[in-house]
């Protein structure tokens, strides 16, 4: 398992002027972070532009960067969802495209209290023996 250690640059997605995904700029834009040194990539996080992304978009997206940085760099996929089954099925959508890690928030949920957010990185954890990145939203 490749270690997540150094500088992990969040990729943006990229849309042609008809609003496609251009895979062609997405692929540029990762031959040159790691020609500048990059040490990973965190891809589909909730700070870009994974909002607006369809499922089968987000799919794109992630397997277009797993195949082209092809492991020369990990690749930390973000799999956070407003609630619990869909943050699983974006999981093992990440593991299943050759993600090396995932990236998490907590749910929104009213009345959140500590229990439901252990419950939920747990069960996230469980179904992803990999590596569970927790992040908050500033």
């Amino acid at each position: 398992m490749m270690m997540l250690d150094g500088v992990f640059s969040v990729l943006p997605t990229p849309f042609t002027a008809s609003g496609e995904i251009d895979a062609d700029s997405l692929r540029r834009v990762i031959d040159l972070f790691i020609a500048d040194g990059v040490n990973g990539f965190t891809a589909l996080g909730v700070t870009s532009e994974v909002a607006r992304l369809t499922d089968g978009e987000r799919d794109t997206v992630l397997d277009a960067i797993v195949v082209h940085v092809n492991g020369r760099v990990p690749v930390v996929a973000g799999t956070t969802a407003e609630g619990l089954r869909t943050c699983v099925d974006y999981t093992r959508r990440a593991k299943a495209a050759g993600a090396s890690a995932v990236m998490i928030s907590p749910p929104r949920m009213p009345k959140i209290n500590s229990d439901a957010v252990a419950k939920h990185f747990a069960e996230v954890g469980r179904l992803f023996y990999r590596k569970v990145m927790k992040w908050t939203r500033p």
